[in-house]
């Protein structure tokens, strides 16, 4: 695994998580109680999107991280 495209996915995970808490403000919970079916199901779908992505980035983290300490020693 190369660890450069690893830093690139990272950067742009946190890219998609700051996206995806915009448009979560934007929709915002007293929205979604008027909402049609439709957007409720997309908002949704980013809500679990934005926690999977969280755990990805996290996992890529520890890796970096791992990474590091290996070429330190």
């Amino acid at each position: 695994m190369k660890f450069q495209n690893l830093y690139i996915g990272t950067i742009t995970g946190w890219v998609l998580i700051v996206l995806f808490e915009v448009i979560g403000a934007f929709f915002g919970a007293w929205q979604m109680k008027r909402a049609k079916i439709p957007l409720k199901i997309l908002y949704l779908l980013m809500k679990h999107g934005r926690q999977t992505l969280l755990f990805v980035i996290a996992v890529a983290n520890i890796a970096l991280l791992f990474n590091a300490q290996k070429k330190s020693t």
